[in-house]
């Protein structure tokens, strides 16, 4: 994801991603990909400017952070109109301290509450808005030190909707810990039912997101991607796996060195 393309030229912007004869699903989709088809962009930028000889100035900084705090305040205003367009799509159910997926590997719940659908494809769409948030936040914003861009992103938008689901709205205090929360929320609701091999499928991406980004639960997170490479079939799963084992080998053998 850090090669910009032409998807983010605002003249495709206006090409619908699917056809619409598909039905409501398919349109519901297309505003916000045409938010996060530009986040390629930004992060082929952010590498730019990280693997540069000498340190950006302040006016490239600032333009790039006022690029980021942009498309925090469009996703932020989509997440408020899909709330308005699908109250009480989504709903609460406590987690199965027996078999459930989201128990930790010693058998804890890690939340007491994990997030179903009444409709699958909307699951999907709201794990893609939280995994943007979560590149914006932790791959793009936090390097750069840019921690004020979540309330900036805020400045000039309204903040009296209440929810209809259980999810988050986002808000001026919205932290890296509340969007990896909720997608952990979402992961087992992806691998049940009918659609269970294509929700399997499109949390490869969510996953490695929050295995990079979300350390403390790795363990757990292992024992979902061995889950999605061997009961799902998706069995390139397994060299993010070994790339994450030898990330942690590394990691460990640093550390002592060090001490």
């Amino acid at each position: 994801m850090c090669k910009r393309s032409f998807l983010e030229r605002e003249d495709w912007k206006s090409i619908r991603w699917v056809d619409e004869s598909n039905g409501p699903r398919a349109i519901e989709i297309t505003p916000l990909m045409n938010i996060i088809a530009s986040l390629p962009g930004l992060a082929e930028d952010n590498k730019r400017m990280r693997d540069a000889q000498s340190a950006p100035n302040k006016a490239e900084l600032r333009i790039f952070k006022d690029r980021i705090v942009c498309m925090l305040r469009d996703l932020f205003l989509w997440r408020w109109e899909w709330e308005c367009d699908n109250p009480n799509w989504a709903y609460e159910v406590s987690t199965n301290h027996k078999d459930s997926l989201t128990l930790d590997v010693d058998g804890t719940p890690l939340y007491p509450t994990i997030y179903y659908f009444h409709d699958f494809h909307k699951s999907r769409v709201i794990m893609l808005y939280n995994v943007a948030i979560l590149v914006l936040l932790c791959q793009l914003a936090a390097p750069w030190n840019f921690h004020d861009a979540v309330q900036m992103a805020f400045a000039s938008l309204p903040l009296d909707q209440a929810p209809t689901n259980p999810m988050n709205l986002p808000h001026p205090g919205l932290s890296q810990r509340e969007v990896m929360d909720e997608m952990c929320r979402l992961v087992e609701y992806q691998l049940q039912g009918q659609y269970s091999i294509l929700g399997a499928g499109f949390l490869i991406l969510p996953v490695r997101y929050l295995f990079e980004f979300d350390r403390a639960k790795i363990p757990w997170l292992k024992k979902i991607a061995t889950y999605i490479a061997m009961v799902c079939g998706f069995r390139a799963v397994e060299r993010m796996l070994e790339e994450q084992f030898q990330e942690q080998v590394m990691a460990e053998y640093e550390i002592g060195l060090n001490m």
